[in-house]
Parts: structure tokens; sequence; C-alpha cells
């Protein structure tokens, strides 16, 4: 079987013995990750959950659909919601607009009245955190973690696998009330294209598939930094750590803890002693901010602290904003304005993933190879979490029977060259000292759309260290 000519290998062959190669070769690896673990309740929505919460409300509040998006542009703007109709407005805002982002949701007693209004939801490990250590352990790789969610359900999830190294603050934990502990939660609402919601009169149709997370998570519980600075100073303390992914920066918001700015900067700060000490490979994986100026602070400080960054498409518009570009200009223009910048400093690469390609920005022509393969990596990452069984199945299951969107990726290829970018194969493409390196996401189940991100960042970077940095073992 012959690739398209954007694929990296010239047949698959020569692509699923090199993804194998590297995936088989994390075992024995060990991945620190921090900071966001978090239980996620999953709720795939329909017109009837809509009307178990607050749309008759809103129905005799506002006269058309224009007005609905407007009063829900407050709530998304301020980011923290504050009853069921701020959720319902914010649930029509991203059908109407196709777009997916996060809130805080600061009152637990309103999580626990949302999970008795909306029926139907899983619960499933998430975050960053979460999600290494319910996949890197079935490849024998071992994975320490923080534990400051005051989830007492989270405990029995990490409870799988001996190569989960927790890490308890319970000095943390026994600040939380018993009767409102469980429900600290994340509020993952997935919406599919095409859903139908009647308003009045009208129809409302989804254009995209997207998601709206409410998050119950106390900033000063997952967040505290007594505990990160113990994480931290525990991390120095250890040798042979092959990768450090940082992700969860989009619960910190001025609005449930006005000196936000202040800890940021002690975090960052932390963040950036660790990685002038240690010779982990860090990666910090963004996402979509309830708070700008976080975001914008959080970038301003990257190009100094970490090896990668990574994001979604969404996310790169944001980021955009915060470095001052015009993230109304086309997706490939503003993808290799926002990589530039960032690439400027001390960052090696940027990564931008969807569910059906993963671009990568760097400096290197190697660099650009490995970052292909550390993709394919992370493809199988994703399969991995979303698909039971045998790793060795669910690795025959992704490159066995790939599909390539090649569709889904001709206007990426129009971008570049139309920028001047030339095709030097193996997908990868330059202009000056920019290299840009295409893959293209194959058969990767779409069961699960939450934690596809962190999934991508977590294979990603161990993947590279270990092709950058294997043969030191």
């Amino acid at each position: 079987m012959v690739f398209s000519r954007y694929q990296m290998f010239t047949t698959f062959h020569e692509l699923a013995d090199c993804v194998e190669d590297a995936v088989w070769r994390l075992k024995g690896r060990t991945l620190a990750v921090f900071f966001n673990l978090c239980l996620d309740s999953i709720h795939r929505v329909s017109e009837d959950t809509l009307r178990n919460l607050e749309l008759s409300s809103i129905e005799n509040r506002c006269g058309s659909v224009d007005e609905v998006v407007s009063t829900a542009h407050e709530v998304v703007k301020r980011g923290v919601v504050e009853s069921l109709t701020d959720i319902t407005y914010c649930l029509l805002y991203s059908i109407v607009l196709g777009r997916s982002f996060e809130v805080i949701l600061p009152d637990p007693t309103m999580s626990k009245m949302l999970s008795e209004k909306v029926s139907n939801y899983t619960l499933s490990l998430g975050g960053v955190c979460g999600l290494a250590s319910l996949t890197l352990p079935r490849l024998g790789c071992r994975v320490i973690l923080p534990v400051t969610t005051p989830n007492p359900t989270v405990v029995n999830y990490l409870k799988h696998s001996s190569l989960v190294e927790v890490l308890y603050y319970e000095d943390i934990l026994h600040t939380v009330a018993s009767e409102v502990a469980p429900y600290f939660l994340h509020w993952v609402f997935e919406i599919e294209t095409g859903l139908k919601v009647r308003f009045k009169s009208s129809i409302i149709v989804s254009r995209e598939c997207c998601r709206f997370i409410a998050s119950c998570d106390y900033m000063t519980l997952n967040f505290p930094l007594n505990v990160v600075s113990k994480f931290v100073n525990y991390l120095f303390e250890r040798r042979g750590l092959d990768a450090t992914v940082v992700s969860g920066f989009q619960v910190l918001n001025r609005a449930l803890d006005p000196e936000v700015m202040s800890k940021l900067r002690t975090l960052l700060k932390l963040i950036t002693d660790f990685s002038h000490s240690s010779r982990s490979h860090i990666h910090i994986e963004l996402a979509y901010c309830s708070d700008f100026e976080v975001l914008k602070y959080v970038v301003k400080a990257l190009p100094d602290i970490v090896c990668g960054i990574g994001f979604n498409e969404e996310e790169l518009s944001e980021v955009a904003k915060c470095i001052g570009l015009n993230y109304g200009q086309d997706f490939t223009t503003m993808l290799i304005d926002v990589a530039s910048s960032f690439l400027e400093g001390n960052v090696l690469y940027v990564t931008v993933h969807s569910p059906h390609f993963v671009i990568s920005v760097s400096r290197s022509k190697e660099l650009a190879k490995y970052l292909t393969t550390a993709a394919a990596v992370g493809n199988f990452g994703v399969a991995l979490l979303n698909k039971p069984g045998n790793p060795s199945e669910v690795l025959t299951y992704c490159y066995n029977k790939g599909s390539y969107y090649i569709e889904k990726l001709r206007s990426v290829v129009e971008g570049l060259r139309r920028l001047g970018f030339s095709h030097i194969g193996s997908g990868i493409w330059v202009k000056g000292d920019t290299y840009v390196s295409t893959y293209l996401c194959m058969n990767v189940p779409l069961g699960r759309s939450v934690g596809r991100g962190d999934t991508f960042a977590v294979f990603e970077a161990i993947a590279l260290s270990e092709l950058l940095h294997g043969s030191r073992r």
C-alpha cells in the first residue's frame, strides 16, 4: 500500500515498523505529569438536555437566537457560570456557533444539581494526569502524578496499575466537605454535528461537532502552590525522567481568586527552574482558558520554559490573539506566524492537532521527521484511549485499516504552497529555516472527543524524548 505524497513514509510497512518500534521502546520509560487530574462526567447533548435545564426560561427572556448568542457571549467572556441558566446559555452558544470552550463551575452544589438534571452520563478519569495513567501503563511505561482532586472516585481509578506512582497530598484533600467532594467533576457536554434544538418558532442546528465543558474544580484545590512546589522538588530528586507534560492552565481564573496572577508567576518560575535543572523533555499543552489574561501571561512566558507546545485548531486562534496577530487570517498563515513567534525563544517545535491531522513547525529538518513519527505514536495513543484490548491489536487496527483524510489536509497544503513552502518529501515542507511536518491521522475511533489533545501531548512528548535521547540508556 502506497501513501499519499504528503505522508512521511513511502510505504505503509515503513511507517508501521517505525511506529511499532517507537511504541514498544516506551516500556521502562518514566513520565511525570502535572497538574490537572479530574473526573470527567461525559454527556451527549440532545434537545431534552436543554429542556431539562433552563431552555424554557431562556425562551421567555430572549426574542431571537441572536439575542441568545449576545447574552451567552457575556457569560462565556466572564468564564464563570453562576446558575443552570448560564450553563444553558453556554450550551446554546456552542451549538449555534459550533465552538468548543470551557468555563468554571465554582459551586459544587450546582454540580450536584446538574447530576440530577442531566441523565445518561458516564464517568471517566480525565485531564493529562488521568489519561496518561489510563494509557501508558498498558505499554509498560511508568507514570508519576500528584493527586489533589477532592473526588474520592479518582482514587479507585488509579489502583489499576503498579506502574502508576501517585503522590497524595492529604492536607489538601481533607479541606473538602465529604458531602460535596463527589461533585467536583468536569462536566463534558458533547455536541454532534446536525443536532437540532427547537427555539420558539426556529430550529437551531449544530454546524460542527464540538463540546462545552463546565469544570467544578477549585483552583485552590487542584492548583495549590505548596503541592506544586512539593511535587517539583520531588521530581528534582529523581533521575531518569524521560518527559514531562504540563497542562491545566484553563482552570485558572481571576474571578475565583484575585491573587491568581501572583500565584501564576510563582508557578511558572517553578516550571522554569525545573526545566533548567532537569534533562526531561518538557511539553506544555495549552487549552481554551476561561480567563484570557491568564492565557496571555502563560503564552508570553512559554518561550523561556519549554521545548514543545501543543494546542488544537480553535485554541490556535486564541493564542494568535494573545501575541497580537490577526486571528481572522487563514489557518496555515496563522499557524506559521504563531509558531515563528515561539521558535524565536527556546521552543523547539509547535504542534497543532485535530481529529484528522497533526501539523508541527520547527527549525530542523531532522526534528521535523521525528515530529511526524511522534505524531504517528500520538495517533496510536488516541486509539489506545478509545479502544480496549491488547495494545498490539490496537496498533494493528490503527495502522492496517487507515483512511487518510486527504481532503482534510488539502487546504493546509495549498496554504503552504501559497506561502512559498516547497515539499521536500516524507510529508515535510520547507521555506528558509522553517520546516513544517504534516501527518494525516489514520482511523482513530471517534467515540471520545474529550482528552484527545491531552493524549496526543502525552504520547508525542515521551515519543520525542525516546527518539531524540533514546541512546542515553
